[in-house]
């Protein structure tokens, strides 16, 4: 059927264009030649300018004049409608406003006619409710109605008369060929009025929706859209451009965050029901990754864009249905999955996600798929809601409160005002509860103040990009405010990002066992043997080290027995000293050198590798070594002993709690300690000053007698002035640790005599399993290793013997010294008690003034085949071992989220997944795997806030139910847990008995005031820093620092506060160093007096 605008096409060209010759006007069906009106932008038509045609054909006409035949638009099938806003007039007011702009294309001066045949279809558009004014603006437009309606705007009615003369009336004024003219500033104002009409239409949602991608990719990148778009979205575009609402394409945009972050080894899923509209694009576009076609992306997430080499995929869906199922929300699971996934809030993707989520889902669909989807929605949140008030105390974020509301939701799908934003906003919500470490990014127009409010405490949604509003303003303002937005959104999404990632890594690892447990039994005995090397206080590498002998039986007198006879048969192929150094007896010459291990490596690779063998498997040998600066200390630098004794705490540490731990069953336990030699008076000075003075003397006199003796003389009075007061330090130092001060010319021996229960009941100080492991200790030994030829033929005066028959002598009991080896009990044959392993644990560490190497035996291949490798560990002690320590300590405790917290701030090294810092040929031992096996089942159950702090984010929700009591100024109320320490404490005081404080002893829980000093510090000014910010944090007052030197002569900084409990201020202030890296600092509060 031939339409009426094509019936007055043909009629107009018949009457007004002889067939002869050329056209005197240009008449066009707006409705089949729209394109000709709004032409398609090229590359080559850029270069032309995008001249319409029918501008071109009118400049050609004789009268040019164009003739518009209205009666219809092309076909609209977006949910949006843009046909209305694309009429005749609209053509007219957006092409004279670019060629008052930048001059008529025609080069000539024109008229406009339009024929109106549209009857009342589109009475209610803008351009027909403005046609006065439109037509006052620009004279050299005339509207005609050949069927008359009564608008005032018409100039006249449909020329019928002139027709049959076959002339149209010309125009008194026409549209000039130059730019420029008042006219101009009348066209801007309509263009503003037409884009306000816009704004405040009921569908400028789904108009921004369905025109946004093509505006946002044409400012940015110049891109055009790869899915289909009919003709009048591009001829919306153009309109944008002519009307000057859109600069040019790719035009640099000012200011901002323009670059964007670059994200790795991520995926991203967006739900958007408009990303066939042009938005798959733009995402890819905004992330940089290239962007693949796809047919549908309804039902299953499809992949829109990937980048190999960024390892990023971009996956899409429009039909938010899918997200119900059990991967991911779970509508329909009982309540025993429900809270395994939103209190224990399994992980449910492979990689590190980001999730993209647009909140109106269901444009152009039917309604009650719109309420389906918010029934599911409200019915699940409701679920979550009666879980229980303990339940919801661990949700990641608050829960919904909106009980009225989301009942009202569930029985109707209702998205009516009362609502709206409780409907909206439960998709971003449970996502976030489900995956509170997957950051969310709300892709929405929608600027709904009560949507952002609930919200704002989920920290894990960012809402600082919702898409642009390209009709509002200057469409390029809004892409530069969007795209800075979006930026800085997914900038802060890169901290969840890598937090996801670390812990999808520490929940996949399957770390190797560090040992396990012989087969043919569950009992063992675990013979610890430590040696040391280096001074431990100057600027030199120290050592502790020593082998670990771990034997098995088929109870608990058989391990003990068969770990005797393993030393044993060490002793007797050879393994025992002489006098610096192991030597075999078997490879002595007599008259010449004795060769050790250090210069030979002889056959001890064979003698070692004959126990493995001859005990059949149920035996293990390791060696340890732990690396240490004395410089490191100088908190302790009054003590001689502060270095040596942490490195013997560590070890212990770090062999009981995390090596032996792997050893399945029931154990026993033998510790050796060596007996510290060290020099406590400091000759250096003294030194200096003799050679000074003998170096004086010789220039003086050149008598080099004379400059001895005066020089020797120098020595011993500095010695008679300082000795007395270093020894004095000494015993102060053996009495701070409850050892025992022996005096041996210039040194002392730490640790004698039975006193290593003391350095193993300190070193697992309320350490997990402490008191087991004393408690199945059968030997405490510290001593000096007997130097000497002890092969049990002479110099039987260093040896000690034991019967492998009575083992269950006490732990304590000094064991008697013989010259004969049978028992004076059971009348059996005893073997040497003192341990060969004391002398492998001596030849592990270097020889004596080398202090760069690592450990020297077994080196290289010496000794691997007959060492169990696993067990072996050569550390050092930095930063990153004090905090492996720490968190160790911390989980002990029970602060488990702040131990995976520190774990994961680890220097690089989040969870210590690469593990300790191993040096040494063949140190395997996995020491962080318990470590890493609580931290995995801990972090499924970190808090929101604690993933937020974990990201670097700042925290917005405040959980009431987690958030501590109002604390009174000044007073800290409540007990600590606190951790041993790593460094330099002494022996716990015996714990008070509860009830009735002693009398001259004040109740803990009284306010007093303290006096707190702190040494050790780094730096002044951050030391202030971080003790205002812990007692603002923890108090909520300030407190005032003073400066000051301490008697050793070293920076401190004093304060005075009140408090009810100062182990929490304590434990506070010292974690904050912590985090800062300051791990050496000394901490005192001393009371003062009694609280007013």
């Amino acid at each position: 059927m031939v339409s009426l605008a094509a019936e007055y096409k043909k009629f107009l060209d018949e009457k007004l264009n002889p067939t002869l010759g050329p056209a005197q006007y240009a008449v066009y069906n707006y409705c089949e030649d729209f394109v000709k009106f709004w032409p398609v932008e090229t590359e080559e038509s850029k270069s032309s300018g995008c001249i319409p045609e029918v501008i071109i054909k009118t400049g050609e006409s004789g009268k040019r004049a164009l003739l518009i035949v209205w009666e219809k638009m092309p076909e609209d099938d977006g949910p949006a409608k843009l046909a209305p806003h694309l009429t005749p007039l609209d053509w007219v007011l957006a092409y004279s406003t670019r060629a008052l702009r930048d001059g008529n294309a025609a080069l000539q001066p024109m008229s406009i006619h339009i024929i109106d045949l549209s009857s009342t279809n589109y009475e209610s558009t803008f351009s027909m409710q403005m046609a006065a004014s439109t037509c006052e603006a620009m004279p050299w437009v005339k509207l005609y109605a050949p069927i008359p309606r009564g608008r005032k705007a018409y100039e006249s009615k449909f020329p019928a008369q002139e027709l049959e003369t076959g002339c149209w009336p010309d125009a008194v004024v026409t549209l000039p060929s130059i730019s420029g003219g008042n006219a101009l500033s009348r066209l801007k104002n309509l263009n503003h009025a037409w884009q306000a009409w816009v704004v405040q239409s009921s569908d400028h949602h789904d108009l921004n929706n369905r025109i946004g991608p093509q505006i946002i990719l044409e400012i940015l990148s110049a891109e055009r859209i790869s899915s289909p778009i009919n003709e009048l979205d591009r001829a919306m575009i153009t309109r944008l451009k002519w009307c000057g609402l859109l600069q040019n394409q790719n035009t640099e945009i000012p200011g901002g965050d323009k670059q964007a972050p670059v994200l790795e080894k991520t995926d991203i899923l967006v739900v958007d029901d408009q990303l066939a509209r042009g938005w798959d694009q733009v995402l890819c576009s905004l992330i940089g990754v290239d962007y693949q076609k796809t047919e549908d992306t309804t039902s299953e997430p499809v992949v829109l864009g990937t980048s190999v080499a960024q390892e990023i995929s971009i996956k899409g869906i429009s039909d938010p249905v899918t997200l119900l199922y059990k991967k991911y929300l779970a509508k329909d699971v009982d309540d025993k999955e429900l809270r395994e996934l939103y209190l224990r809030r399994q992980f449910s993707f492979e990689k590190p996600t980001l999730l993209v989520l647009d909140l109106y889902l269901f444009s152009g669909r039917q309604v009650s798929d719109k309420q389906d989807w918010y029934k599911a929605l409200a019915s699940l949140a409701l679920k979550i809601e009666t879980l229980g008030a303990n339940a919801k105390e661990k949700l990641a974020w608050p829960g919904f409160p909106e009980k009225e509301q989301l009942e009202s939701i569930a029985e109707t799908g209702s998205d009516d005002e009362l609502h709206l934003d409780t409907a909206l906003s439960l998709l971003p919500r449970l996502c976030a509860l489900r995956w509170p470490s997957v950051p969310i990014i709300v892709f929405s127009a929608t600027r709904r103040r009560e949507i952002v409010a609930k919200l704002t405490d989920y920290g894990n949604i960012f809402l600082s990009s919702p898409k642009p509003n390209v009709l509002s303003v200057n469409a390029t303002d809004q892409v530069s405010a969007f795209v800075e937005n979006w930026n800085r959104d997914l900038r802060a999404a890169q901290g969840l990002l890598k937090v996801q990632q670390e812990i999808i890594n520490l929940c996949r690892d399957v770390s190797c066992p560090t040992a396990e447990s012989n087969s043919k039994s569950n009992n063992a005995h675990v013979i610890i043997a430590f040696d040391e090397m280096g001074n431990f206080k100057y600027n030199v590498r120290s050592a502790i080290g020593g082998v670990i002998l771990v034997c098995w039986g088929d109870d608990e007198d058989g391990a003990i027995s068969n770990s005797y006879r393993a030393q044993e048969f060490l002793r007797e192929n050879g393994v025992n000293f002489y006098n610096k150094a192991p030597y075999y007896p078997d490879a002595r010459i007599v008259g010449k050198e004795i060769d050790s291990i250090i210069g030979k490596k002889s056959n001890i690779s064979g003698k070692l590798k004959r126990l493995n063998e001859s005990f059949q498997g149920d035996v293990a040998l390791s060696t340890f070594c732990l690396w240490l600066d004395g410089k490191n200390y100088a908190s302790d630098n009054d003590f001689f002993d502060g270095a040596y004794l942490h490195g013997l705490e560590i070890c212990v540490e770090l062999i009981v709690c995390e090596l032996l731990p792997c050893i399945k069953g029931s154990k026993t336990f033998t510790w050796w300690f060596p007996a510290k030699m060290a020099n406590h008076w400091d000759d250096r000075e003294a030194n200096k000053a003799k050679d000074d003075a003998y170096h004086r003397i010789m220039r003086e006199t050149g008598d080099s007698k004379k400059a001895t003796a005066e020089s020797e003389k120098i020595l011993e009075k500095m010695k008679a002035n300082d000795l007395p007061e270093s020894t004095k330090k000494a015993k102060i130092s053996a009495r701070r640790f409850d050892f025992r001060y022996v005096t041996e010319s210039r040194t002392e021996t730490v640790g004698s005599g039975g006193h290593a229960y003391s350095m193993v009941a300190k070193a697992l100080n309320k350490r997990k399993g402490a008191e087991p492991v004393i408690g199945n200790t059968k030997i405490f030994r510290s001593r000096k290793i007997p130097y000497g030829l002890c092969n049990g033929i002479n110099n039987n005066q260093h040896i000690h013997w034991q019967c492998p028959l009575c083992v269950n002598e006490p732990p304590f009991l000094d064991l008697h010294k013989s010259t004969t080896r049978i028992c004076s009990k059971c009348r059996t044959e005893m073997i040497a008690e003192y341990s060969v392993l004391g002398h492998l644990a001596d030849a592990v560490l270097p020889s004596r003034g080398i202090y760069d190497t690592h450990v020297q035996f077994p080196s290289g291949n010496t000794g691997k085949d007959a060492f169990f490798a696993d067990y072996c560990f050569e550390l050092e002690d930095n930063s990153q071992l004090f905090d492996f320590v720490h968190v160790s300590r911390l989980l002990d405790a029970n602060r488990k989220a702040d131990a995976l917290k520190l774990a994961y701030k680890n220097y690089g090294n989040p969870f210590f997944k690469k593990g300790l810092m191993k040096s040494g040929s063949f140190a395997k031992a996995d020491l962080q795997r318990r470590v890493r096996d609580e931290l995995r089942n801990i972090a499924p159950y970190l808090s929101g806030n604690d993933i937020i702090e974990l990201a670097g984010l700042p925290i917005r929700y405040i959980n009431p139910s987690q958030s501590a009591a109002p604390i009174k100024t000044g007073q800290i109320t409540g007990k600590s847990s606190k951790p041993k320490g790593a460094v330099g404490k002494g022996p716990q005081a015996p714990r008070q008995a509860a009830g009735k404080p002693q009398e001259g002893q004040k109740d803990n829980h009284d306010p007093a005031k303290y006096r707190g000093v702190i040494t050790g510090f780094a730096n002044e000014a951050s030391g202030r820093e971080i003790i205002k910010a812990s007692v603002r944090k923890l108090l909520g007052i300030d407190v005032e620092i003073e400066a000051g030197i301490s008697n050793t002569g070293r920076p401190k900084l004093t304060f005075d506060i009140i408090t009810s409990d100062k182990s929490i201020l304590a434990q506070s202030i010292k974690d904050a160093f912590i985090a800062a890296h300051e791990h050496r600092v000394n901490l005192t509060l001393n009371r003062v007096a009694q609280a007013q």
